[in-house]
């Protein structure tokens, strides 16, 4: 197993903590993704930002959405 590269101390300029819910399993996935590219989560998070191609109205180019512009989610 490769280990992370961690950003060297006092790389960030302007961190802050996220604090978000989401699905356990998305989580593992996204660390698991993270260590295969031989980075912790949140540096690939910021990579992923920094690179991630927008259309031209700044969405990630692989979201599917709708006629109106909208995710399909399902009804809760």
């Amino acid at each position: 197993m490769t280990t992370a590269q961690k950003l060297p101390r006092g790389t960030r300029r302007d961190s802050m903590s996220m604090g978000l819910l989401v699905e356990r399993s998305n989580k593992e996935k996204f660390a698991e993704i993270a260590r295969n590219c031989g980075m912790t989560a949140s540096g690939f998070f910021d990579y992923l930002v920094e690179h991630m191609p927008l259309d031209d109205n700044g969405r990630p180019v692989f979201i599917d959405l709708d006629e109106d512009g909208r995710l399909p989610l399902d009804a809760a």
